[in-house]
């Protein structure tokens, strides 16, 4: 039995935790299971559609697989899983450490995006919302992260609301080289923020947006910006939306930068993501 968990990090985290796995489950056709994804399951509609992939829903036999299976070695990388896999019945893997693998996740990228459709209310409220800015105008959405990252990697990546104005005007130059249409801004945020500070630009967001509207939303843009966050990642990846990762204050935009995520901090032609902490 091959038993999965995350970083038990925010929802992006723990879902690019089990993505290698999962492709991995559907490539040679094993049971996996995946233990911490409670608090998430009802945002997705679709988590029972492969049958040997099992999201563990009950938080007490979560608990008592975590106590039976934690006396056990925790195993972080390729060559302890191979080293355990014949000689164990269960293993408990650390899925965070597979986070950047792409050969299997892109090989099976159709059944990981269909397996994490959201429900269909939070479907119809973005689509609803988003319908009559997608047709005419270039859609940039905005992934500003606050609260975290006030100290998170030193607060390298906290930026204010006139540094993000900075960045959308970079991003207009950027773009235009390849856009006729107008540009409109989707502000997504885990902040309180009010689409009037970030004028002249044509900015809206999801009112009362929950993180998973928020999500499905940015995989909805046609281009993406926002500090390195798995959030922002996983919109790229679920939507094939081109993301240009801001990592420092002063950072320069080109028309090239705007690329599509193949796993955490790589990208489908082959570069990668670093952070400069």
């Amino acid at each position: 039995m091959i038993i999965i968990k995350s970083n038990g990090g925010q929802l992006c985290n723990r879902i690019w935790s089990y993505t290698h796995w999962i492709a991995h489950s559907i490539q040679n056709d094993i049971h996996i299971f995946i233990i911490d994804f409670q608090d998430f399951s009802p945002l997705f509609s679709n988590l029972n559609n492969l049958r040997k992939i099992h999201f563990i829903r009950s938080k007490k036999l979560t608990s008592f697989i975590t106590n039976f299976i934690f006396s056990q070695k925790l195993i972080n990388n390729l060559s302890e899983y191979k080293a355990l896999k014949k000689n164990r019945n269960f293993l408990l893997l650390n899925g965070w450490e597979w986070r950047n693998e792409v050969t299997l996740v892109n090989k099976n990228k159709k059944q990981l995006v269909n397996l994490f459709v959201p429900k269909k209310n939070y479907i119809h409220n973005c689509n609803s919302i988003l319908q009559k800015y997608r047709n005419d105008k270039t859609l940039i959405g905005v992934h500003i992260r606050r609260k975290d990252y006030k100290t998170s990697f030193n607060g390298i990546y906290y930026y204010e609301n006139d540094q993000y104005k900075k960045f959308m005007s970079e991003t207009v130059q950027a773009l235009s080289v390849n856009v006729n249409k107008e540009f409109c801004f989707l502000l997504c945020s885990d902040d309180d923020i009010d689409p009037m500070d970030f004028l002249p630009f044509d900015c809206f967001k999801i009112p009362n947006a929950t993180n998973i509207e928020d999500l499905y939303s940015l995989s909805l843009c046609d281009y993406i910006i926002g500090p390195p966050s798995t959030f922002s990642m996983w919109a790229s990846f679920y939507g094939d939306v081109p993301l240009k990762i801001i990592d420092r204050p002063d950072a320069k935009f080109h028309v090239d930068d705007f690329k599509v995520i193949s796993a955490v901090d790589k990208f489908t032609d082959g570069t990668e993501f670093f952070h400069s902490i």
